[in-house]
């Protein structure tokens, strides 16, 4: 029998001690941008291609990121586990 070793989570610490930072806790800055997440049709699907064309080309839209625009690991797992993605690659 064999048992795995729990990894703490980064933020574990912060979140019981009621210190950590959320999303509603930083102030907008006067020239911050909004980010808009594409959605998939399918709850499980390949990736074939995608066109961006008419999003890049919607008034007011300042860059369209995918996958390919990450630098480094396309991963935001918090213990190094590199299993989530923070966009989709080559399915959803």
């Amino acid at each position: 029998m064999s048992m795995q070793r729990l990894l703490p989570h980064d933020s574990g610490h912060k979140h019981v001690a009621g210190t950590a930072d959320y999303i509603d806790d930083i102030p907008m800055p006067a020239d911050g941008l909004h980010a808009y997440l594409g959605l998939a049709e399918r709850a499980h699907a390949r990736i074939v291609s995608i066109d961006l064309d008419a999003v890049s080309a919607a008034p007011g839209v300042v860059t369209v990121l995918m996958a390919r625009d990450i630098p480094g690991h396309n991963d935001v797992s918090p213990v190094g586990r590199h299993d989530e993605p923070l966009f989709a690659t080559d399915e959803v």
